[in-house]
């Protein structure tokens, strides 16, 4: 059997991807205090490579808005 590299970041990025799993996270995982400060009705996923004004690429594991 191939052993996969990175097993647990790939898990992480594959099960944040989704909508549903990224709002349980929030809601169930993260203390209180800081979920109550996230609109979670209007998360969004985001892709995770970017071009900014002056053509420097940015690039993220995952981003959530």
């Amino acid at each position: 059997m191939e052993q996969i590299s990175n097993p647990h970041d790939k898990f992480f990025k594959e099960a944040l991807s989704r909508q549903e799993a990224a709002v349980d996270f929030v809601v169930h995982c993260l203390p209180k205090d800081i979920a109550s400060l996230l609109n979670v009705d209007s998360l969004k996923i985001s892709k995770d490579t970017f071009i900014d004004k002056k053509l420097a690429a940015h690039l993220s594991d995952l981003l959530s808005e």
